[in-house]
């Protein structure tokens, strides 16, 4: 069976390990740039940098991955 739906997922030490709860509450601290990044994905994932910038006009070291 095949997932259709995508699924977005916290980057970092916390892994797969975290309950729904604590993933919310790890939003709620992040910038605002990064929870506009997340919504962006929850709707169109998997999507590049460069989608990602378009649609959330954000600039290119906003979305980059240090």
């Amino acid at each position: 069976m095949e997932c259709r739906k995508p699924v977005v997922a916290f980057a970092g030490r916390s892994g797969n390990n975290t309950t729904p709860q604590e993933r919310f509450e790890r939003l709620l601290e992040l910038p605002p740039s990064a929870k506009l990044v997340y919504r962006v994905l929850q709707e169109n994932a998997p999507q590049t940098q460069r989608q990602v910038r378009k649609e959330a006009l954000l600039p290119a070291r906003t979305t980059r991955a240090d």
